[in-house]
């Protein structure tokens, strides 16, 4: 790793980011930034950590429903620390939903003249900015894809008992979501009294890890090509997700799915993983 980093630093690259405004996000973005810098940085206002719910059908469900997300605040910034941007001074922030893709956005993205930019928690890129970033557009999506594509695929494995499922796909940014060619992915090593959010907490942590291995090898090989996902698996809407879901990680196994993988009391199949070191 020390002769590899040394040679990371020596490169000239220019390095863009697209993210959300949640802890995650921000580290990521911070660690490229203390790593090899950022020429820019465009973030995206996303949700509340702990997003209203008005309907819930028992009482149940609504003490499932904040624990769940309390508790993704709680590890968010115990492992992320606080969601600051001040590390960057060429920032675009924008607002509203349908800023993400505009025209503004675009101008902001010519200026930078990235050769990379890694996206990562924010919504559907569409046109006119899809056909105006670099080809190496790198999506940082939580889940291993193909199996896991839309959002919340750091949650769907744990409700499906495949907590080995959770990890980071690097893929390339195509018009089909979660569809573009893999280059790497990652699975963090799970132990005893590991929680679903910090399983996705140390998904994200390992991926600021690996993500110095995607720069290199894009550096030396800016036409990488990647691997075409060999199976559709399944997308997974927003609105997929329900109170209800949570009643299998929270009553049936009281968050610790993990515990129960590794005792082989479930026996999902292992996922293969791609890696960028093969190409």
């Amino acid at each position: 790793m020390r002769l590899l980093k040394s040679k990371i630093l020596s490169m000239s690259i220019r390095i863009a980011v697209i993210c959300g405004d949640h802890p995650r996000n921000i580290f990521l973005a911070k660690n490229i930034f203390n790593e090899f810098g950022l020429v820019g940085v465009i973030l995206q206002k996303r949700e509340d950590l702990v997003p209203r719910k008005i309907k819930f059908t028992t009482n149940n469900d609504r003490e499932n429903y904040q624990r769940h997300f309390s508790n993704r605040k709680l590890y968010e910034e115990k492992y992320f620390g606080e969601a600051r941007v001040d590390f960057i001074t060429n920032l675009l922030v924008l607002r509203r939903k349908q800023d993400l893709s505009s025209y503004e956005t675009v101008k902001f993205v010519k200026s930078l003249a990235a050769d990379i930019i890694f996206v990562f928690g924010v919504g559907i890129i569409r046109e006119p900015l899809l056909s105006n970033l670099p080809r190496n557009t790198i999506n940082v999506h939580s889940g291993l894809t193909p199996k896991y594509k839309g959002t919340a695929c750091n949650f769907w494995p744990f409700y499906f008992l495949e907590p080995n499922w959770a990890g980071i796909t690097f893929h390339l940014l195509i018009k089909k979501l979660d569809m573009g060619n893999v280059i790497h992915q990652v699975q963090p090593k799970l132990e005893y009294g590991d929680t679903i959010h910090e399983v996705a907490c140390k998904s994200v942590i390992l991926a600021c890890q690996e993500i110095k291995k995607v720069i290199y090898k894009l550096n030396q090989s800016p036409t990488l090509e990647g691997r075409l996902p060999i199976s559709s698996g399944k997308l997974f809407k927003k609105n997929d997700f329900r109170p209800e879901h949570l009643r299998i990680i929270y009553n049936l196994f009281n968050d610790d799915i993990v515990d129960h993988y590794l005792n082989a009391s479930i026996s999902p199949v292992d996922p293969v993983l791609i890696n960028i070191e093969n190409f």
